[in-house]
């Protein structure tokens, strides 16, 4: 699924991307009525809920062109709801609607409480199936933050329109046609994590292959020849990296097609939405799943060799990646000059570079993080979030190679059934979430109760008042909210320091 509500997208929304617009399909193409004409934009939440209402008519007619029938417009609703969460349209192919107070059920209801850390959340509502989401200008505010960070200009409101729209198309396609279609779980280990510090060969490799694609997406006359260059690059990775290319394989087929369904049927409708990812630095320093929506570039080939329908039945029984079907009769080439790819190494190198040190805001708080545990001085709360995740996204999600069983979560937005966190950087240890106190502006802790002692890898940890952390002054000193409270300090098996309320 998607990794993160902005950053998904922290490379997604903000690509560039070919100017051609495909056209070939092995399906009949439908009759697309005539575009509407755009209302104006403006972040005024009845404003916006127009704009988006009059973006899905024109993007629903597209659903039925870019995948079988397992795509129904019906089950593409969009449930969209103000920041302040009081009220709520309904917009599909039928229009937009408002839907009363008085008509939200329970299962709406806990999705009003659990869909803000994530962005969107799924639920059945009057017998539809549907995505709500949640206009959130703090949310457009980090995507403005992102994109500055990026390339250096602020987006048009239009972009958080059509990620919105990208969020529904993307998402519904994993819920109601990968899943409500029963599509083959392979069992196997399906782990996103990218450790650090990173490995540079295998990103590098899959990068290759996906620039070698990109070429035989732009020019087509040479397409053989980039075929065979993706090949070499692939095999080898595949090759040298066999556990990890096992892993990211599911991955790689449920989010490659995701990717290309949502982005054609928004640029089918708006040709200035991006189709394509771009070769752009940020592009190319993406981790491990970055590279599956990336190489959606495989299913726009497979599609424009009038392969696709052979294709989704392959993807729908996990047989063959997107890139490992569409090269499945390329020959990799033999004695292949590498030094050819030089330059496009060399640039993928500094990309990475740049992305894994302490000047990207969002690296540097890993690399304090692991730095505040080398030194023994990692101070943090200690949350069971076994079986407790409502949702998590995340804009790196990183094993630690020095402490085995650890991760760590950057930019963290997740809603927990006893802690709402938002933009924050956490350590977590198997089913415990240790959060660290580098940010807690934004982190709340609610009715934290009930730890099981035999469970837990820090002796007599409990939980057992209702406080809202609002500030931290040192590792000894802080301040609770309405709330008397008491420490208890201890140390992890790492020699690190944690605290829990009481």
């Amino acid at each position: 699924m998607l990794v993160t509500m902005l950053a998904l997208c922290s490379g997604t929304v903000f690509m560039s991307c070919s100017d051609k617009e495909n056209t070939d399909s092995p399906q009949d193409s439908p009759q697309i009525p005539e575009k509407p004409t755009m209302p104006k934009i403006t972040e005024d939440f009845e404003d916006f809920a127009t704009w988006v209402a009059a973006a899905v008519q024109r993007c629903h007619p597209y659903i039925s062109q870019f995948w079988n029938s397992d795509a129904e417009q019906g089950n593409f609703n969009l449930l969209l709801t103000n920041e302040g969460k009081n009220k709520l349209y309904l917009i599909n192919a039928e229009g937009k609607r408002e839907i009363p107070q008085s008509e939200w059920d329970d299962a709406l209801k806990r999705g009003m409480s659990e869909v803000e850390s994530a962005g969107y959340y799924f639920l059945t509502f009057q017998n539809r199936y549907c995505c709500l989401q949640i206009h959130s200008l703090e949310s457009w505010e980090s995507m403005k933050q992102v994109q500055q960070m990026q390339k250096g200009t602020t987006p048009a409101l239009e972009e958080w329109g059509y990620y919105m729209l990208h969020t529904l198309y993307h998402e519904s396609f994993h819920n109601y046609v990968q899943d409500l279609k029963s599509w083959t779980k392979s069992g196997s280990s399906t782990d996103r994590e990218q450790s650090y510090p990173v490995n540079y060969e295998p990103r590098i490799y899959r990068k290759l292959a996906f620039l070698a694609l990109r070429k035989a997406w732009e020019e087509p006359a040479k397409a053989s020849e980039q075929y065979a260059r993706a090949k070499y690059w692939i095999q080898k990775y595949e090759t040298q990296y066999v556990e990890e290319a096992g892993s990211i394989k599911e991955t790689d087929i449920v989010e490659g097609t995701a990717e290309y369904f949502g982005r054609n049927v928004i640029h089918a409708a708006f040709p200035d939405y991006e189709l394509l990812y771009g070769t752009e630095d940020y592009n190319l320093s993406g981790l491990i799943d970055d590279e599956s929506y990336q190489l959606s570039v495989a299913v726009q080939l497979i599609r424009r060799d009038g392969r696709l329908d052979e294709a989704m039945k392959a993807f729908k029984n996990m047989k063959a990646t997107p890139i490992d079907f569409l090269l499945k009769d390329v020959a990799a080439p033999k004695n292949y000059d590498e030094s050819q790819d030089a330059t496009d190494v060399a640039k993928i190198r500094a990309a990475m570079d740049k992305q894994f040190s302490e000047s990207n805001p969002y690296m540097a708080p890993v690399i304090a993080l692991v730095k505040r545990h080398n030194s023994g001085q990692a101070v943090y709360l200690v949350v069971n979030n076994s079986n407790q995740v409502v949702y998590t996204s995340t804009q790196g999600y990183y094993s630690l190679k020095d402490y085995p069983g650890f991760t760590c979560l950057v930019n963290l937005q997740a809603s927990y059934s006893r802690v709402e966190c938002m933009g924050i950087t956490v350590l977590s240890w198997k089913d415990y979430t240790l959060f660290s106190l580098a940010d807690e502006s934004h982190l709340e802790l609610k009715d934290l109760q009930d730890i099981q002692e035999e469970r837990s890898p820090f002796p007599n940890v409990k939980f057992n008042k209702k406080a809202t952390l609002t500030a931290v002054n040192n590792e000894e000193s802080f301040k609770m909210k309405e709330l008397p409270v008491q420490v208890k300090y201890g140390t992890d098996e790492l020699g690190n320091k944690y605290y829990v309320c009481r």
